[in-house]
C-alpha cells in the first residue's frame, strides 16, 4: 500500500515539475527568428538640434525623421557571446567583425549573425553629414523594456546631424577699414546646372560683416552687387566651403568651424582739371586772361589702388571751339615723372590719354596731364556765359564689374576785353563835341597794331582790320572795344575843323605829341579820355589884298636895291 502511495506522490511531483516548466516557458514572447538573428540599421539625415528618441529595437519606433541617408558604412563588431541554454554572456576578445552599408532606403541588414554583444560604429560617410564619433552597443537577442520578450530582429535608428556650417565676410577698404553698405547675394554652387541662389541683398553692418549661419555642406560663393558709396564694384566672386558644422551665436560667439572669409573695395578714380595762374602758380579754376596770352590747364586723375587690374582707363580733354592748342605743349606725368605707358592723341578739339600699361602704374598715385592754350583771337562770350567753360571726362572699367563716366565741373576762362573810350571836345568849351578828328592807335612803343583776321575789335561797333585813320563820330567819340589791358600811344594825324566868323572852316590846332593810354583788368570796362582842341590864336592875310600888294612893293624894291649894289661893285673892279 505504502509502494502504491509513494508511486502515486512521484507522478504528481512530475506533473507538477512539467506544468511549472511550462508556465515558466510560456512566460515570455519572442520576437523574430532565433535561427536567423538579425540587426537592421535605419539611417536618417536630421538637422541639427533635433531631439532624440529612446529606442525600443523594435522596427516602426515613429523616429523616422528626415531623409534616408544612403553610403553610410557600419563595422560592428562582437565583444560577447550568449548561450542561450545556460543563458550566459561571454567576454571574447577577437569576436566576428561584420561590415555593411546603407542602401537607398537609409537600410543595412546584417543576417544570420552569432548571438551576442556588438559594438556599433560608423567608420565612414556622405560628407553632407556628421558622422556619430560614439560607439553604442546592441545586444542580440535584446530584452525589452518590459522584460517579458526577446528580440531576434533588433533595429535600430542612430542618426546623423546634417552639415550647417557658418560664414562671417568682412568688407574693408585697402588700408584695412571697414566698410558698411556694401551688398552681396549668397550662392551655392551646383554640380550641374545653374548655381542656386541662397539669399541676395545682404548688407555690410558698420563693422563691414554679414553673418551667414545654417549653410549645407558645398561650396559658395558671395558675389558683391551694390559697392559702398566712394568706392567701386568688385564682383569678383568670394568662394569658400562648408565641410564642418559650425555656428555664429547672437552674442558673437562662434561654436564648431565658422569660415572667415574678406573683400577689398578701392576708391572710386577721380579726375580733378584746373587752370595754372600764371602768375602765382596756383591751382584756380577761373582765369582772367587777354586772348594773346599762353596759360597752362593741369589735370590730375587720382588712381585707384587697384589700377594694375583695370581694363581700360581714358582721360578726354575736350577744348572748347574758342581755345587753341599751343603745339608740342602736351606731357604725361605719373607721380611727377614722365609716363610713356600711355596712347597720346589730338583729335579735333579732343585731346585723348589712354592708358596702355596698366602693370606700370601698380603702386602708383596720380596721373597728369598739362597742355598749353590760349584763347582765340576772335573768341566772344554768349549772353548769359560767364567764361569759356574746358571739360575733361574719365571713362574707366574696373574689369570687376565696374564702368565709370566721371565728368568734373568744367574750368572756365574769360577775355579780359580792354575798352577805350576817346572824347573829342573844344578846349574853350567842353560841352561842344568835335566830330571828324582823326587817330592813329599805336602799341606803347608807338608802332602799328596788328589786327588779327576775325578779330573781335570793334570801332564804334564796327568791325575794323586797322587801328590806323579812326574818325570820331558826330557825338565826337571813338569808341574802341576789344583791346587786350596794356600800354598804347594814342596819336592824332587830323584835327577837326570848325566855322570862323566868315562861316569858313577853321582847323584846329593838331595834337604835337601822343597821348599814352594804358588799360588794365580794372580799367578795361571804363576807361575813358577826353581829348581838347584848341582854336588858333591868329589869321592869315586873304589872298590878292593890301597885304600882298605891300609884300609885293617892298620885294621889289629889295631886288632893285641888290641890283644896283652888284653894278656899283661891278664899276669900281672895271
Amino acid at each position: 500500500m505504502k509502494t502504491k502511495i509513494f508511486k502515486i506522490s512521484l507522478m504528481m511531483i512530475i506533473l507538477m515539475s512539467s506544468f511549472l516548466t511550462l508556465q515558466a516557458v510560456s512566460a515570455y514572447s519572442v520576437l523574430g527568428d532565433e535561427a536567423n538573428p538579425t540587426l537592421t540599421i535605419h539611417k536618417f539625415e536630421q538637422e541639427p538640434g533635433t531631439e532624440t528618441g529612446v529606442g525600443t529595437g523594435l522596427p516602426d519606433q515613429g523616429i523616422e525623421e528626415g531623409d534616408p541617408l544612403q553610403g553610410v558604412i557600419f563595422e560592428i563588431t562582437q565583444t560577447h557571446s550568449y548561450d542561450p541554454d545556460t543563458n550566459t554572456w561571454s567576454e571574447v576578445t577577437d569576436g566576428e567583425i561584420y561590415t555593411g552599408v546603407t542602401e537607398e532606403n537609409g537600410q543595412v541588414v546584417f543576417e544570420g549573425i552569432e548571438l551576442g554583444r556588438y559594438e556599433v560604429r560608423e567608420t565612414d560617410g556622405p560628407n553632407e553629414v556628421v558622422l556619430n564619433p560614439d560607439t553604442y552597443s546592441v545586444d542580440i537577442p535584446m530584452t525589452n523594456t518590459d522584460g517579458d520578450t526577446l528580440n531576434y530582429n533588433v533595429h535600430i535608428y542612430p542618426k546623423n546631424e546634417i552639415v550647417r556650417g557658418a560664414v562671417e565676410l568682412i568688407k574693408e577698404d585697402e588700408d584695412r577699414n571697414p566698410l558698411s553698405g556694401a551688398e552681396f547675394a549668397l550662392y551655392q554652387v551646383a554640380e550641374e546646372g545653374e548655381d542656386e541662389l541662397i539669399a541676395e541683398g545682404l548688407a555690410t553692418d558698420a563693422k563691414g560683416l554679414i553673418q551667414f549661419n545654417g549653410l549645407a555642406f558645398g561650396d559658395y560663393y558671395f558675389l558683391e552687387t551694390a559697392s559702398p558709396d566712394g568706392y567701386t564694384l568688385n564682383n569678383e566672386p568670394v568662394t569658400f566651403s562648408i565641410t564642418e558644422p559650425g555656428v555664429i551665436n547672437e552674442d558673437g560667439s562662434t561654436s564648431g568651424e565658422v569660415i572667415n572669409v574678406d573683400k577689398v573695395n578701392f576708391e572710386d578714380p577721380d579726375v580733378e582739371k584746373n587752370i595754372v595762374d600764371p602768375e602765382t602758380g596756383d591751382l584756380i579754376d577761373f582765369l582772367e586772361i587777354v586772348r594773346s596770352q599762353e596759360y597752362d590747364y593741369q589735370i590730375d586723375s587720382h588712381l585707384p589702388g587697384d589700377i594694375q587690374n583695370y581694363e581700360t582707363y581714358t582721360l578726354t580733354d575736350t577744348l572748347d571751339g574758342r581755345l587753341l592748342l599751343v603745339e608740342d605743349s602736351l606731357e604725361v606725368t605719373v607721380d611727377g615723372e614722365a609716363f610713356t605707358g600711355v596712347d597720346l592723341t589730338v583729335n579735333g578739339q579732343d585731346i585723348i590719354v589712354d592708358v596702355t600699361d596698366f602693370a606700370a602704374l601698380e603702386g602708383a598715385q596720380t596721373l597728369t596731364l598739362t597742355f598749353t592754350a590760349m584763347i582765340s583771337p576772335d573768341a566772344e562770350l554768349e549772353p548769359g556765359e560767364t567764361g569759356i567753360p574746358n571739360d575733361v571726362t574719365l571713362d574707366f572699367d574696373n574689369d570687376s564689374g565696374e564702368e565709370g563716366f566721371i565728368t568734373p565741373p568744367p574750368v572756365m576762362v574769360e577775355p579780359v576785353d580792354g575798352g577805350l573810350t576817346v572824347i573829342k571836345v573844344d578846349a574853350a568849351d567842353n560841352d561842344i563835341v568835335l566830330e571828324g578828328a582823326v587817330f592813329d592807335l599805336l602799341d606803347g612803343e608807338g608802332n602799328p597794331i596788328d589786327v588779327p583776321e576775325d578779330s573781335v575789335i570793334r570801332v564804334n561797333g564796327e568791325t575794323v582790320t586797322s587801328l590806323q585813320d579812326l574818325v570820331t563820330n558826330e557825338d565826337g567819340e571813338l569808341v574802341i572795344t576789344g583791346l587786350n589791358p596794356g600800354e598804347y600811344q594814342l596819336v592824332e594825324t587830323q584835327a577837326p575843323t570848325y566855322p570862323d566868323d566868315n562861316g569858313e572852316q577853321q582847323s584846329y590846332r593838331l595834337l604835337t605829341s601822343p597821348i599814352d593810354i594804358e588799360i588794365t583788368d580794372a580799367s578795361a570796362e571804363d576807361y575813358e579820355v577826353q581829348v581838347e582842341n584848341s582854336r588858333p590864336g591868329w589869321a592869315l592875310p586873304e589872298t590878292g589884298g593890301l597885304g600882298t600888294i605891300l609884300f609885293t612893293f617892298f620885294g621889289l624894291l629889295m631886288i632893285g636895291a641888290a641890283g644896283f649894289l652888284f653894278l656899283r661893285r661891278d664899276t669900281k673892279t672895271a
